[in-house]
């Protein structure tokens, strides 16, 4: 197994751990009325599900008013950028960096030669020379983006290459900048996208592709029957009957962020950078990041060291904006840490 993912709570005893700001999930949990609902479907556990999850793909295509064979449902994100590094084998791609390490790592395992690109350069770096690119968008672990009308001429640019664009962390922006409502304009994107993060279900694993029907059927084509469970289904279901009802209040989410991402900035020792989205990037001037992680497991807080994105030094750590007592609690510690001590 390769570990590119970075949320390791699993390592630690829960009950240790009381604030983790290694995940960037939506902080308040699954939405009540949707655990209700989806706790009312534990009856359909006795009997497979629908071998492509096709309801979920029915309730995707009439939400965004795009025809069915423009999607195809995963088990996650993870799931889709394993299952397209194995249909484009032995290929070539340009990963944009510093991003989620899992791109590499699937590229690699699937024999994929790697070209690696700062990821503030795209509007600078001349055509492309790779078959695949991926680009994290919002990217992970910066939290920043590219503005539209600069990703779309890059893409138009390069008509060989097929840029496979992570929406995973779209949700959480102000203002969307997503290109799925205008797929069809492009036959060299694929969109993945997560229900995990912005509705707060990574355990369920559910996101999707959205592209071509060509590409998206020579994917199809990889995909073992039954990889999305009848819960997740039936989540993806129920989200994309009523999305504004299940939809997180963002807005106070990246306000929370800001506050935060202040405090921390006043922090001596510590350089936080800017951010569209609800986690960013925090350099140590003076100890690496794994010093810090576990002088905070310690004090039952976890955060993500950054050491394995490509490009960031060990001195980075990422943090997600949890609730203002947690946020405040973590504050309070990083200005009594010493890591000389």
């Amino acid at each position: 197994m390769l570990y590119g993912h970075g949320d390791d709570l699993h390592a630690f005893e829960k009950a240790q751990i009381t604030a983790n700001f290694s995940t960037n999930v939506w902080p308040e949990g699954p939405h009540p009325l949707l655990l209700s609902k989806l706790a009312a479907s534990i009856k359909q556990l006795d009997a497979y599900p629908e071998p492509a999850g096709k309801p979920f793909v029915e309730q995707l295509s009439a939400f965004y008013n795009v025809s069915a064979q423009h999607f195809l449902a995963t088990n996650g994100t993870a799931d889709a950028i394993y299952l397209i590094a194995q249909v484009f084998r032995k290929r070539t791609v340009t990963i944009f960096i510093p991003t989620f390490a899992e791109y590499e790592d699937a590229a690699r395992l699937h024999q994929i030669e790697c070209s690696f690109c700062n990821w503030n350069e795209i509007e600078k770096i001349p055509k492309l020379s790779t078959d695949l690119a991926f680009i994290c968008h919002p990217n992970n672990p910066t939290g920043q983006i590219v503005a539209t009308e600069i990703l779309e001429a890059f893409i138009k640019k390069n008509p060989e290459t097929l840029f496979i664009i992570d929406e995973a962390y779209e949700g959480f922006l102000k203002h969307s900048q997503s290109l799925l409502s205008r797929i069809d304009s492009f036959k060299n994107v694929l969109l993945l996208r997560s229900l995990t993060k912005l509705f707060a279900l990574p355990g369920l694993r559910l996101g999707y592709i959205s592209g071509h029907p060509s590409i998206i059927q020579k994917i199809s084509e990889y995909k073992p029957p039954w990889s999305v469970n009848s819960l997740a289904v039936q989540a993806g279901v129920f989200i994309f009957q009523d999305y504004e009802m299940y939809l997180p209040d963002v807005i106070a989410l990246l306000e929370e962020t800001q506050w935060f991402l202040n405090e921390v900035k006043q922090i001596d020792g510590l350089e936080a950078m800017e951010t569209l989205t609800n986690f960013f990037l925090v350099k140590s001037l003076f100890a690496e990041a794994k010093q810090l992680k576990v002088y905070l497991a310690g004090k039952g807080m976890l955060i993500r060291d950054a050491a394995n994105f490509r490009g960031l030094s060990p001195n980075y750590f990422r943090l997600a904006t949890l609730q203002r007592e947690k946020n405040q609690q973590l504050i309070n510690e990083l200005k009594l840490w010493n890591p000389n001590s």
